[in-house]
C-alpha cells in the first residue's frame, strides 16, 4: 500500500515558521506532514489541532521508548489527538510495543497507524557495533527488529529505503515501510548515512517516504514537493480530501497557433506538452502559464 504523498517533516523551531511554510501551498491541497519531538515539545498539542483543522494528515514522530506501562499510558493520551500515525522504538521489546497498541486503541476499536523505528538512518554499522555493542550486521538487526514489530501486531517499521524490499520479504507486502533518508540526486545528504532518491525508494519498495529539508529549505517548496511526488509515483496528484477521480499531470502550454490543416483553417488550438524534467519546466511559455506554482496543472479525469 503506497502513499503517494511524501510525508513532509516539519522540523521547524516555531509555530509561525510552520504557518509561513504552509502558506506556499494551495489552500485546498491536503498534505501529509510529520511533527517531530522538537516542534511538539515546543508547541504542544495545539499544533496537532491546527494542522487537523486544515485537513492535513499527521505522523506524530515521538519515538516512544520506555517501560511497557509508561508507554501504554502515554499512547492513551496520544490516541485522543486524532493523528494518523505515531511510532515507538522497536528496541523497546515486543511487550512494550504490544502495550503501545493497547494504549493507542480507542474504545470504538479504532486507532492510528502504529509503526516502530528499527535503526535510525543516521546510525551507520560502525557506530552500531562500536558504540551500541550490537555485533550483528545492520541489515540483520533491522530485519530482526522488523520481525519483532510484526509479531507484536504493529503496522510497519521506519527503516532506510535500502532495507524496504528485504523487510517486505521477511514480513510481507502488507507490512508498511516508512522510509526517511530520501534526498534528490542533486541535493545535500546532510547528517543521514543510508539515503536514496525518491525514485530509487519507490524501486526498492518504500510505501511511505519522509522528506524534510529538500522540501522545507527549498527556494520553491511547492516545486520541490511536486518534484518529489513525480519522482516517487511518476505523476503529481493533488489531494484535496474531496475528489477521488482526478489525476493531475504537469504540462506546459505551448504557444497558441493557427491550425492550417484538417479543416481548422483560421482557428486557434492550444497545445500542451507533458513536463518530464526540469528543462521542460524552465522552457515553459510563462506568458500563457501565469502563476509559477499552479500554471502547469491540467486535469485528466480517470
Amino acid at each position: 500500500m503506497r502513499e503517494e504523498r511524501p510525508i513532509i517533516a516539519l522540523d521547524f523551531p516555531a509555530f509561525e515558521d510552520v504557518k509561513n511554510f504552509l502558506e506556499h501551498f494551495p489552500e485546498d491541497e491536503k498534505l501529509f506532514v510529520k511533527i517531530g519531538m522538537e516542534f511538539f515539545y515546543a508547541v504542544g498539542p495545539e499544533i496537532v489541532h491546527y494542522l487537523k483543522g486544515l485537513g492535513h494528515s499527521i505522523f506524530l514522530d515521538l519515538k516512544l521508548h520506555d517501560i511497557p506501562n509508561t508507554v501504554k499510558k502515554a499512547m492513551s493520551v496520544l490516541s485522543g489527538l486524532d493523528v494518523d500515525m505515531c511510532n515507538v522504538h522497536a528496541a523497546g521489546t515486543k511487550a512494550m510495543m504490544q502495550a503501545a497498541i493497547e494504549g493507542l486503541t480507542r474504545e470504538d476499536g479504532t486507532r492510528p497507524l502504529l509503526i516502530a523505528v528499527t535503526q535510525l538512518t543516521s546510525t551507520g554499522e560502525e557506530v552500531m557495533q562500536q558504540e551500541l555493542w550490537i555485533d550483528k550486521p545492520i541489515d540483520q538487526t533491522v530485519m530482526h527488529y522488523a520481525k519483532n514489530t510484526m509479531e507484536a501486531g504493529l503496522d510497519g517499521v521506519v527503516c532506510s529505503p535500502l532495507e524496504a524490499g528485504k523487510v517486505h520479504e521477511v514480513c510481507g507486502d502488507k507490512f508498511l515501510t516508512i522510509t526517511p533518508g530520501v534526498r534528490f540526486a542533486d541535493g545535500d545528504v546532510g547528517d543521514q548515512k543510508r539515503v536514496t532518491t525518491p525514485a530509487k525508494a519507490k524501486e526498492l519498495g518504500s510505501d511511505y517516504i519522509v522528506v524534510g529539508r529538500p522540501i522545507t529549505q527549498a527556494d520553491d517548496p511547492v516545486a520541490a514537493y511536486r518534484r518529489c511526488v513525480e519522482e516517487f509515483v511518476g505523476y503529481y496528484q493533488m489531494k484535496t480530501g474531496k475528489e477521488k477521480d482526478e489525476r493531475v499531470f504537469l504540462f506546459f502550454r505551448l504557444r497558441e497557433k493557427f491550425e492550417t490543416d484538417r479543416g481548422f483553417h483560421g482557428k486557434k488550438r492550444t497545445q500542451w506538452k507533458r513536463i518530464k524534467n526540469n528543462r521542460d519546466r524552465n522552457n515553459a511559455d510563462r506568458s500563457y502559464c501565469g502563476n509559477r506554482d499552479h500554471s502547469y496543472i491540467k486535469i485528466r479525469r480517470l
